[in-house]
C-alpha cells in the first residue's frame, strides 16, 4: 500500500511527491497555507451557522468529509514546513507520509462523492441554493485535487479504496443504527427521524440498502479509480529500473580502461617503429 517501488517506472521520489521540507515562504508553503486556512474556516463556519446542536454535528456525512480534508491539508502542510531530517530525506516508513498519502485518496474520493449526492439528491424543500451550500459541497473539491495532484504529485493507489470503502460501510451502518435503534433527529423534518430522506432504514430498508451498496460498491471506487489514473501523469520518480545496473557496468568498464598498462603498449610501438 506504500511501496516506493512502481514497476516499470522506478522508484518513487517522496520528496517530490510530498513537497518535503520547501519552507513556509515558498510558494508551495504558502499555497498549502491558503488551502488549509480556507478549508478550516469553511468547517468553523459551517459548525456555526449549523441548526443541529453542536453535539450531534459529527452525525452528517459533510462534517466527516471536511474533517478528512483539513487531517490530509494539515499533513501536507507539516510536510513542507517542518525542517527535519525525517521531512527533508523521506523515506516509505515515515508515519506523517503515510497519514498524508491515504488522507488524500480517503478525503478525495468522498468530498467528491458528497457533492455529487448533494447536488444530485438536494430537494427543493430546502430553499434557495446559498453561499454555505456551494463552499461545504463545491469549495473543497478542488482545493484537494489540486493541491493533491498539481502541487503534491501524490501518487494515489488503488488499494487505498479500500479504506475509503470501509469508511462507508461504517458510516452506513451508523445511520442503520440511529435511524432503527437510536431514532433521535434534532431536526423536526417531519420523516422517521432519519438523518438523510433517502435512507430510511426503518421505513423503506429495501430501496436504503440498494442505494448504499450503489454508493460503497459503485460510486466510491469509481471516483477512487478516477483519482488514481489522474494522478499516474504528474508521478516524480528518482530513477528507472536497470539504471543502477547499467552504470555500475559503465564503471567498472571504465575502472578496467583506466587500470590497464597502455604506458607499456605505446612503449613497444614505438620500439617497433625505430627498428
Amino acid at each position: 500500500m506504500f511501496s516506493v517501488e512502481e514497476y516499470p517506472k522506478g522508484r518513487l521520489d517522496l520528496k517530490e511527491n510530498f513537497q518535503t521540507g520547501k519552507g513556509l515562504c515558498s510558494f508551495v508553503g504558502i499555497f498549502k497555507s491558503v488551502s488549509l486556512l480556507t478549508t478550516l474556516g469553511i468547517m468553523l463556519h459551517h459548525m456555526v451557522i449549523h441548526p443541529a446542536p453542536l453535539s450531534f454535528y459529527p452525525a452528517y456525512l459533510t462534517s466527516w468529509g471536511m474533517f478528512f480534508s483539513i487531517c490530509y491539508l494539515s499533513g501536507s502542510f507539516l510536510l513542507t514546513t517542518r525542517h527535519s531530517s525525517a521531512v527533508i530525506t523521506p523515506d516509505a516508513n515515515n508515519r506523517l507520509i503515510k497519514f498524508t498519502w491515504v488522507l488524500f485518496s480517503l478525503s478525495s474520493v468522498w468530498e467528491c462523492v458528497i457533492a455529487v449526492l448533494y447536488w444530485s439528491l438536494r430537494p427543493a424543500k430546502m430553499g434557495p441554493i446559498l453561499l454555505e451550500n456551494v463552499t461545504t459541497h463545491g469549495v473543497i473539491v478542488p482545493i484537494l485535487l489540486v493541491q493533491g495532484l498539481l502541487v503534491d504529485h501524490i501518487p494515489s493507489r488503488l488499494k487505498h479504496c479500500s479504506v475509503a470503502v470501509l469508511f462507508g460501510i461504517l458510516y452506513l451502518s451508523w445511520l442503520a443504527i440511529q435511524n432503527v435503534a437510536i431514532r433521535y433527529n434534532p431536526l423536526d423534518n417531519g420523516d422517521d427521524d432519519a438523518i438523510y430522506d433517502g435512507f430510511r432504514w426503518r421505513n423503506e430498508p429495501i430501496q436504503t440498502l440498494k442505494y448504499s451498496l450503489i454508493i460503497v460498491f459503485a460510486i466510491v471506487p469509481a471516483f477512487a479509480v478516477l483519482i488514481w489514473a489522474l494522478s499516474l501523469r504528474g508521478r516524480r520518480y528518482l530513477d528507472k529500473p536497470g539504471e543502477e545496473e547499467e552504470s555500475s557496468v559503465v564503471e567498472e568498464f571504465d575502472e578496467e580502461i583506466e587500470g590497464s598498462n597502455w604506458c607499456a603498449v605505446d612503449d613497444d610501438i614505438d620500439e617497433a617503429d625505430e627498428s
